[in-house]
């Protein structure tokens, strides 16, 4: 949080998370007109947000910045190989020449790309992964 901080002005971080802690260490240390993108690439039915409070709750940090959810990008489950996900892969990596793949970053273009109406030039935002 304090790198980005400290980088020039942005409004949006799109994070696609699988555990939360990424996102609960982010939302406590980045300042209140950030909005933090969480992308659920699990399909946890909810139980990322519940882990993102316990670890907020548990290292004592108090969310600053504000979350906007998105579950609707897990295509099925963690890890799988949904043929709708490739392809918008494919085309991101022909396009753009930026690799992706489908566990964590394909999910995360495909919500910045579905939120932005289609828009190629989305400003103002930034990507984090928190992954291995």
């Amino acid at each position: 949080a304090e790198y980005l901080n400290s980088q020039a002005s942005f409004t949006d971080l799109v994070l696609p998370v699988a555990s939360g802690g990424t996102l609960a260490g982010l939302l406590a240390g980045l300042p209140a007109h950030i909005r933090v993108h969480g992308i659920d690439v699990l399909d946890s039915k909810g139980g990322l947000l519940r882990a993102v409070d316990s670890l907020q709750e548990r290292a004592y940090l108090k969310p600053i910045a504000e979350l906007r959810w998105h579950d609707q990008y897990h295509f099925g489950a963690y890890a799988k190989n949904h043929p709708m996900l490739m392809c918008f892969m494919d085309k991101i990596r022909q396009q753009n020449g930026i690799p992706t793949e489908h566990v964590y970053s394909g999910k995360a273009f495909f919500a910045v790309k579905s939120k932005s109406g289609g828009d190629n030039h989305v400003p103002g935002f930034v990507m984090g992964h928190g992954g291995p």
